[in-house]
């Protein structure tokens, strides 16, 4: 299996364009067992970043829910530990 199939969950090649473009514009590259794998930024990178210069990526309207998302991680309003979540959307 091809590594870029892993994170193509829907068969659209786009989805794994912008996915590869986040991790090369802000992941970090770690070596680990023989293989190099990309590890997530952190949220502050993201809210930093200007909407546009995520739009450039080709996330199109996925830039402004991440900002959003990163926002919420940041103020600690999401907790990617906690083990049992609350789905309700605040409004």
């Amino acid at each position: 299996m091809r590594e870029k199939q892993v994170l193509d969950y829907d068969g659209s090649e786009g989805e794994v364009f912008w996915l590869e473009n986040l991790f090369n514009k802000f992941g970090k590259k770690v070596k680990f067992n023989n293989k190099v794998l990309s590890i997530f930024w952190e949220s502050r990178t993201i809210i930093k970043t200007p909407e546009q210069t995520l739009r450039n990526l080709k996330l199109g309207y996925r830039a402004k829910f991440l900002k959003r998302i990163s926002e919420q991680f940041a103020e600690g309003q999401i907790d990617e530990f906690e083990k049992k979540l609350d789905y309700k959307v605040k409004r």
